[in-house]
């Protein structure tokens, strides 16, 4: 069975660190791992990276355009919320929208 060693330093200790992960370095079986601070969105087979911008449904990438990625992250940050019209507009398009009719397709 595998063990796990976690260590933190803080920016002055680099030098430590970097010693000791030359010295476990010398064991075959080492690994280094690193962890992500990146906040990831993720509903049931859903997975969305905002900083890299990317969708995975159930472990598939998706590849949405830069709108649809857009709207895609403003409805799943605002689960449970209902948003206006002129707040998805204004968020994806970044400006108030001209007019407040909208086309229905029916």
């Amino acid at each position: 069975m595998g063990k796990i060693l976690l260590i933190e330093f803080i920016d002055d200790d680099k030098q430590e660190f970097e010693e000791i992960i030359a010295y476990l370095k010398r064991f075959p079986h080492f690994e280094k791992m690193s962890f992500s601070n990146e906040n990831i969105i993720s509903f049931s087979g859903l997975e969305i990276s905002p900083e890299q911008r990317t969708v995975y449904c159930n472990c598939k990438k998706v590849h949405l355009t830069t709108k649809e990625f857009d709207i895609l992250c403003l409805l799943a940050t605002n689960k449970g919320q209902v948003l206006t019209y002129e707040q998805i507009y204004q968020y994806v398009w970044g400006v108030f929208p001209i007019g407040t009719n909208l086309t229905r397709f029916e």
